[in-house]
């Protein structure tokens, strides 16, 4: 080894070590949080490519070592934390930090046993960094730019409810819960990065979780340019890059703790990788492209829509000389393997846990549908003109046109192909229903016809067909099969951009003066774009999809005047619900709770407490402009309950605390910037853990299903029409196919005081229950108002429904005893 390779082996060794010291050894989060981000999204890669490429002497230069090494680490990470998480108990630092330093020092040590041969030559275009400055001064503007859109106030917003539960999930599974990423009913990809980052930065919050996936959302556009300037030069990849800095779906997505952004980062490496290898026969690209496709699988099936256009670069590279694929067939080999074992690695235990079924019912039915073929442009027109100006869209739909027409101006006949073509599209979005037979829409076959005519010309190169199939796939999967797209159709846009890019370069000039004169006004035409996404998703007074149509722009002209149901994404919001759980944190909230916002996000930011199944409960929490918003009793509301305190975003009030009448208090004001520092520092995984042990333990088998480990009881209102407040530990001890009902009974001669029903608020039934899971079950048991003072005896138990048979309660000898469980004996005073 070269003195030089060794001194580089030993630098990141000691880095890696220094890195685990300032984990392990300080409690500075955000140099905990600084040293998180090069050993999960650096270093792992970064010795990876490194070993990888060692003895080919990759020379593609630095842009492409940085996002294969930063996309690398991301999935060694990820991979990594779900290997932790199988095994059985807590996950603990000390387990992170060894898997994650074996994933840096197995290369290292690897690459200082490797010799290195001589070199081999590859095809390499120039570099952007040493090639002519304008060059690398607009490739610098488009990274600062996609940064810009992605990082600034991205610590502003709440969680929204999707990334709520996302943190929830990661909370339960640090805490050692088996079931949490298969509870998730999705796949794990967007989970596991914030497991990692939490556990090695020690806490977290908005900007801490979102970090990785804005850096997710850079490294995807930069691989659109590398993708841009590989398949055809570097003002392709450019301007695709450009369009997608600004693009709405992908701006939103990368501020927010979801999986989109993942997807298209891993869809775009992979399909990099493969035309690498494509062109330059190196199988190294195949092993990770492989590894970047089966991560994006587990991150959502989107992926699956990349490849058809990596399926057809192995047509154009092989065709039906199978014979060929000899020279790679090790590479090729270990591809397969971790293109289907990383998957299944997830999706075989997932299978057969009883989230599947339900994932895949909402799958076939929410989304799926049952027509066969529809039409759901209008669907897609609306979505793209709320996340993006209708500007930019006309702009990119023009560009695509140009790339058709050209296209299909190659074949004979001239423009007749053409104008027939776009005559019989612009029927299909146009005039839908003349389409429609039946059930089925038949706007699809002028777009599979078009593509065919295109593919199919001999003119047309291979890297231009393999951007229209990338494009191809989501469109005709999205738009033509699926019956709900909603915010799926950012699929589209990848390959959309590589094609307008395609038609940007084709239609520039080349006399200078106007040349001159179309760069500005592009450069105007851009301003305005990014314009609309600068005052949507980054600046946040007012917050404008909230608001909307209030402070509506009537620069951007749009097709609606209401904004359609649909899920909305990324767009800020802050209701200050870091007031409301530090409250609960000082125990100035105590009780259960209502809100009209998603349960998700109050059990996040409460931690916890109890959200109540009844109409009554101690306190509601309203909040202002809710996206999503929940039933409330107004009527009650307003008759029952009294303002407790405001809380202020700014000097905007945002959310109120009502609490029922008596009121303890007079109304207080809150800041949120007086309480946020506060509760971010105690924002630790355990503190965000849901409570699984019983004051009062038991051990209780009900018929080999189930054993009640024990109950919580509060009896501070145990009086003639107070309220128990009980909650029951259960554990499943088998899969169950009947739905219990649970009872709880305040007895004596006849029922003072009952809570039956489904566990959980009715929302989690025994059929969903895995064996070995635990199950905070807490109930509200009114009081008969008639009572008499005395020792009443509580019971509990389980039945079913239909049959009235309950569970019996059976001894350690397998014998059955009795039918309910005697909790305990509650004192009932005037």
């Amino acid at each position: 080894m070269s003195g030089t390779r060794c001194f580089k082996v030993a630098g990141l060794a000691s880095l890696t070590v220094l890195i685990n010291g300032l984990i392990l050894l300080t409690d500075w989060t955000l140099g905990r949080y600084m040293g998180a981000l090069l050993l999960l999204c650096f270093l792992p890669g970064y010795t990876l490519v490194d070993l990888l490429f060692a003895r080919s002497k990759l020379q593609s230069g630095l842009l492409e070592k940085v996002a294969l090494s930063v996309g690398a680490s991301c999935v060694l990470s990820s991979l990594a934390t779900l290997a932790i998480h199988y095994i059985p108990g807590k996950i603990t630092l000390i387990q992170a930090l060894v898997a994650y330093d074996l994933l840096v020092l197995i290369p290292l040590a690897l690459s200082y046993l490797t010799t290195q041969p001589p070199n081999r030559p590859t095809t390499q275009p120039p570099n952007p960094l040493t090639a002519q400055p304008p060059n690398y001064l607009w490739l610098i503007a488009l990274l600062a730019l996609s940064a810009f859109f992605r990082f600034t106030y991205l610590g502003y917003s709440d969680f929204q409810g999707d990334e709520a539960l996302v943190m929830l999930t990661a909370a339960d599974a640090i805490d050692g819960r088996d079931h949490a990423l298969f509870a998730h009913g999705k796949g794990p990809g967007e989970v596991l990065l914030p497991i990692a980052f939490w556990l090695t930065a020690g806490r977290i919050n908005e900007l801490a979780a979102r970090f990785p996936f804005a850096l997710a959302g850079c490294l995807a556009v930069l691989t659109v340019y590398l993708l841009g300037e590989r398949m055809f030069n570097w003002r392709v990849g450019l301007a695709a890059g450009a369009l997608l800095a600004i693009n709405g779906f992908f701006v939103g997505f990368g501020r927010i703790v979801q999986y989109q952004t993942l997807v298209f980062a891993m869809t775009a490496l992979a399909l990099y990788c493969y035309y690498r290898f494509y062109t330059d026969d190196m199988g190294e690209y195949q092993i990770l492209g492989a590894l970047f496709l089966a991560f994006g699988l587990l991150a959502h099936y989107d992926t699956v829509l990349a490849l058809p256009a990596i399926l057809y670069l192995y047509w154009a590279k092989y065709g039906l000389k199978l014979t060929q694929y000899r020279r790679h067939i090790l590479p090729l080999a270990l591809s397969l393997v971790l293109l289907i074992s990383i998957p299944l690695a997830f999706y075989l235990p997932f299978v057969r846990d009883p989230q599947f079924t339900k994932s895949a019912g909402y799958i076939s039915e929410s989304r799926v549908g049952s027509n066969v073929l529809n039409n759901n442009f209008s669907q897609f027109y609306l979505l793209s003109t709320i996340y993006n100006s209708t500007y930019y869209f006309a702009f990119m739909a023009l560009l695509l046109l140009w790339v058709v027409v050209q296209g299909l101006r190659q074949r004979r006949g001239g423009y007749l192909w053409p104008c027939l073509a776009v005559a019989a599209l612009a029927s299909g979005l146009v005039f839908p229903d003349r389409w429609q037979v039946g059930k089925v829409n038949l706007a699809v076959l002028p777009f599979v016809l078009t593509w065919l005519a295109l593919h199919t010309s001999r003119k047309m190169s291979t890297e231009l067909k393999t951007a229209l199939i990338w494009f191809a796939a989501p469109l005709v999967f999205y738009i033509f099969l699926v019956s709900y797209p909603l915010t799926h159709v950012y699929n589209l846009y990848p390959g959309w951009a590589l094609l307008s890019g395609v038609a940007l370069n084709d239609l520039g000039p080349t006399k200078p003066g106007l040349r001159h004169a179309l760069k500005a006004a592009g450069g105007v035409l851009y301003a305005v774009f990014a314009y609309y996404i600068l005052f949507v998703f980054v600046i946040h007074e007012p917050e404008y999809i909230r608001t909307y149509p209030a402070h509506r722009n009537r620069l951007y002209w749009t097709a609606y005047d209401k904004l359609p149901q649909a899920g909305y994404f990324g767009f800020p919001y802050r209701a200050g619900w870091k007031v409301v759980g530090q409250l609960h944190q000082e125990g100035i909230l105590q009780g259960e709770h209502g809100s009209n916002e998603e349960r998700e996000i109050t059990a996040w930011y409460t931690r916890h407490a109890p959200r109540s199944c009844s109409s009554d409960p101690d306190y509601y929490y309203i909040a202002e402009n809710v996206a999503d918003e929940q039933e409330v009793p107004w009527d009650s509301l307003a008759t029952d309950y009294t303002l407790l305190g405001t809380v202020l975003v700014g000097d905007d009030p945002k959310l109120r605390i009502y609490q029922r009448r008596p009121a303890q208090a007079d109304a207080v004001t809150y800041r949120v910037k007086d309480f946020e520092t506060a509760y971010d520092h105690s924002a630790t995984p355990e503190n965000f853990a849901e409570k699984s042990t019983p004051d009062h333990p038991l051990s209780v088998n009900l018929s080999h299903k189930v054993k009640l480990l024990g109950y919580d009881l509060d009896t501070r209102e145990a009086r003639p029409g107070g309220v128990l407040v009980l909650t029951l530990y259960w554990q499943a001890l088998a899969e169950m196919d009947v739905s219990y009902h649970v009872f709880t009974h305040l007895e004596s001669d006849r029922i003072w005081g009952q809570s039956d029903g489904v566990p959980r608020c009715w929302r989690y039934p025994t059929t969903e229950w895995r064996p070995g899971q635990v199950i905070a079950d807490r109930r509200r048991i009114p009081i008969d108002p008639q009572i008499p003072a005395g020792r009443y005896p509580l019971v509990v138990g389980m039945y079913e429904l239909e049959s009235g048979q309950r569970l019996e309660v059976i001894d350690e000898m397998g014998n059955p005893q009795a039918q309910s469980v005697l909790l305990t004996e509650v004192d009932i005073t005037p």
